[in-house]
C-alpha cells in the first residue's frame, strides 16, 4: 500500500512498484485522486473502488463559493481592515464557540494581513494567530489551538491535511489562485470540517468564481450522492 502519487512522492511510488512481486498488487488510497489516477481508472488499466463516507454516517461538508475582491495594503506594516464577511465571520465562531482557520495562497499574504487582522480580532474577544511552513513553532501554535487558547489561525496550505479539530469551520481568501488551490488542494481543506460529524461552515472567497472551485464543490455534492445512493449515509 502507497500513498497517493504526486510530485513529491512519485519516487516512492516507483520504489514500491519494483519491489512487488510477480503476483503482488498495489493498492493506491487518496481522497483526492490526480488526473492520471482518474484516467487509469476511466481506461480500464486500474480498478477504482470508491468510498463516499465518512464512518458517522453524515455528508461532507459543501464549501460555499462567495465572490469577495480584497484590497491589501500596498506596502509592509500598513493597516489592513478586514472586510465585513471576514468580520462576521470570525464573530461567529466566537458567539457559536466554535475554531477557524483561515487560509492564504503565500506566506506574504499571511505577514502582510496577519497581525492586522489578529489586532481587530483581539478588540472583539476573539485570539488568533499565524501558521506556516516558515513558523519554527509550529507545533506550539497547534497545540494552544488545539487547547483553545486561539480561536483561529491564519494558515497557508501546511494545514491542508493531517490535522482534526472538532467544531471548526474553514474560510478560503483568494481561492482564484489556482497556482495554489487546485480542486485537489478545495477539497483537502473542505475535509478539514465536519470530521466528527458535526455541522460546520466552509466558505471559498474569491474575486471571480474558478474551474477549482467548482469543481471541488461538485466533486463532494457527487460524493454525498454517492454516499447516499450506497446507503452509508444517513438521510437527514
Amino acid at each position: 500500500m502507497t500513498p497517493e502519487p504526486s510530485c513529491a512522492n512519485r519516487v516512492l511510488q516507483f520504489a514500491v512498484g519494483r519491489s512487488l512481486k510477480p503476483e503482488g498488487k498495489m493498492v493506491i488510497m487518496t481522497a483526492t485522486p490526480d488526473q492520471l489516477l482518474i484516467a487509469k481508472t476511466n481506461s480500464g488499466r486500474m480498478s477504482l473502488v470508491t468510498i463516499p463516507a465518512r464512518p458517522h454516517r453524515k455528508p461532507l461538508i459543501a464549501p460555499e463559493l462567495v465572490k469577495l475582491a480584497l484590497r491589501f495594503p500596498t506596502f509592509p506594516g500598513s493597516k489592513w481592515e478586514p472586510p465585513p464577511l471576514i468580520k462576521q465571520f470570525l464573530i461567529d465562531i466566537k458567539t457559536n464557540q466554535r475554531k477557524a482557520l483561515i487560509f492564504l495562497p503565500t506566506i506574504k499574504l499571511i505577514e502582510m494581513i496577519g497581525n492586522s487582522l489578529i489586532q481587530w480580532a483581539q478588540t472583539e474577544g476573539i485570539a488568533g494567530a499565524i501558521i506556516h511552513s516558515k513558523i519554527e513553532n509550529r507545533e506550539r501554535v497547534k497545540e494552544r489551538f488545539r487547547d483553545g487558547m486561539t480561536d483561529f489561525l491564519i494558515a497557508s496550505t501546511v494545514l491542508e491535511r493531517g490535522i482534526t479539530i472538532p467544531d471548526l469551520d474553514v474560510l478560503v481568501l483568494l481561492a482564484d489562485n489556482e497556482m495554489v488551490f487546485d480542486s485537489r488542494t478545495l477539497v483537502q481543506i473542505a475535509g478539514r470540517v465536519g470530521r466528527l460529524g458535526e455541522p460546520a461552515r466552509v466558505i471559498f472567497t474569491a474575486e471571480r468564481i474558478t474551474k477549482a472551485m467548482r469543481e471541488s464543490y461538485q466533486w463532494i455534492v457527487r460524493m454525498n450522492e454517492e454516499g447516499y445512493r450506497m446507503g452509508y449515509l444517513d438521510k437527514q
